[in-house]
């Protein structure tokens, strides 16, 4: 099943974390959004990751059989891609909260079987949408949807 995945976060360089809202959108190819999850906290990069762990809970929860549980995702974010190869430096904003999202990669990746790959932005379906449906001030200006070409 071939995922793609993007994560954003408004007003990230608040000092107010309560005053940030991270968006996630997983979409399929034909850009038809799967997961649109938004959350207080947080930032682009644990966004981003936050993204592929919705993707694999998403492959995790279809009903086709266990072993044809294959979660093809891509993604435009080189951290997330270091953070799922185990590259976590000691210099990022959230440790814990990365930390929390790899725990749970590595527990859903027994269930569904994760290949994870970068493609640039402009070939991000689920980016593609982003931008077109960015959050202003915490709130999203168009529903989730299927992505028009």
């Amino acid at each position: 099943m071939k995922l793609f995945t993007d994560g954003g976060c408004s007003n990230q360089m608040d000092p107010d974390h309560s005053k940030r809202v991270m968006r996630i959108v997983v979409t399929d190819e034909d850009g038809t959004v799967l997961v649109d999850k938004t959350k207080t906290g947080g930032s682009n990069n644990v966004a981003e990751l936050w993204a592929v762990t919705e993707a694999l809970l998403y492959v995790k929860n279809c009903e086709i059989p266990a072993n044809q549980k294959i979660a093809d995702v891509f993604t435009d974010s080189t951290n997330t891609l270091a953070w799922i190869d185990g590259r976590v430096g000691d210099n990022i904003n959230d440790k814990k909260a990365v930390s929390h999202l790899l725990i749970a990669v590595n527990r859903l990746r027994e269930k569904a079987k994760l290949r994870v790959t970068w493609i640039p932005r402009k070939k991000n379906v689920a980016g593609i949408f982003m931008e077109r449906n960015r959050l202003e001030k915490g709130r999203c200006l168009t529903p989730a949807g299927t992505l028009s070409r």
